[in-house]
């Protein structure tokens, strides 16, 4: 049987005394093991879902940028068709680099791969604009396509 002193909590068992207070006021070894271990299995895929979320963020950074560009692309190939002096592209498809310097908010950027195919139909232009991330033309970013009018006249103006 425990009997225990009133003021400082002393008790007594078989004529051995105890501090309850100091009985457990530690944490062991092995109890921190354990809380590390729980720890470690929640937070690993936690961060790995944190990963993960930055690699879309720069991917559809980069997609943002490159549908802008091709954006950008078919609006100067469309301003080029009001003008009455610039004749109209060959049919056929380019490919070329986009370098940082051509545009100046990609700073840092890789280069883009550009793919422009142009159909002519008389006077109807059919542009197809296709960006890719490399030049072996694994990854489209972005693709636009339009149609217009070209007002250059042939032996005219």
């Amino acid at each position: 049987m425990i009997k225990c002193k009133n003021k400082n909590n002393n008790c007594i068992n078989n004529n051995r005394n105890f501090n309850y207070k100091n009985q457990n006021a530690g944490v062991t070894l092995i109890e921190i093991i354990v809380a590390l271990a729980i720890i470690s299995i929640i937070m690993i895929p936690v961060f790995g879902l944190l990963n993960h979320s930055f690699m879309m963020v720069i991917d559809s950074r980069r997609t943002m940028e490159a549908s802008n560009i091709a954006q950008q692309i078919v609006e100067e190939r469309y301003m080029e068709s009001r003008d009455l002096t610039v004749q109209p592209p060959l049919q056929g498809i380019n490919k070329d680099w986009l370098s940082n310097s051509d545009f100046d908010y990609l700073m840092n950027q890789k280069d883009f791969w550009i793919v422009e195919e142009i159909e002519r139909e008389g006077r109807i232009i059919k542009l197809l604009i296709r960006i890719y991330n490399d030049n072996n033309e694994t990854k489209l970013l972005a693709q636009i396509e339009s149609r217009f009018i070209w007002l250059f006249e042939e032996g005219g103006s």
